[in-house]
């Protein structure tokens, strides 16, 4: 189960609230955001993902960049893309990832196999302060959808009913899309 929204729904804003407040220090953060929990660790470099009981994902894994990227902004793009690849494979950092370039800052969808996603970090590392990169949710490589002719899908339209509980639905249309 992935929880979409950036702020927790209730009971699980409870349970959010039990974790942030065991921080030993004041926070310098919303108490009630987990979308870059690193923050509250500026010591750290890595955030593993957390879950509670049943696969709901409250954090996702968070990797924060070094200041030194390998790589000068003069250098050609393949150059920069190499560099990158040792940090990814150094870090163990997933293909698809969100840059979150600061606190206040919307996160951004990066391809770290895109030589775009160089000029991205590029970028975000000229605004100054820690740049982070969260995994996303659930990995884009495993949401593939099948269709019935088993070709996968590239979007899945669900319109929920209002007289159908959510074990029926599952029932119904379970064996549709695996």
């Amino acid at each position: 189960m992935n929880h979409a929204t950036r702020l927790p729904i209730a009971p699980w804003n409870i349970l959010t609230n039990i974790l942030l407040n065991a921080v030993p220090f004041p926070m310098r953060w919303s108490p009630r955001r987990l979308h870059r929990i690193l923050d509250a660790f500026p010591e750290e470099a890595y955030a593993p993902r957390l879950e509670v009981e049943g696969g709901l994902v409250v954090s996702c894994e968070q990797w924060r960049l070094p200041s030194d990227l390998g790589w000068h902004h003069s250098e050609p793009v393949p150059s920069k893309v190499k560099a990158l690849m040792k940090i990814r494979c150094k870090l163990g950092l997933p293909r698809v990832v969100f840059l979150s370039p600061g606190p206040a800052k919307r996160p951004i969808p990066c391809d770290l196999e895109n030589p775009i996603s160089v000029l991205k970090i590029e970028e975000a590392y000229k605004k100054g302060g820690d740049i982070l990169l969260i995994a996303m949710t659930p990995d884009p490589n495993s949401v593939f959808l099948s269709g019935q002719h088993k070709s996968h899908l590239s979007c899945a339209l669900m319109r929920l009913p209002l007289d159908e509980t959510p074990e029926e639905m599952a029932d119904r249309i379970g064996p549709i899309l695996i």
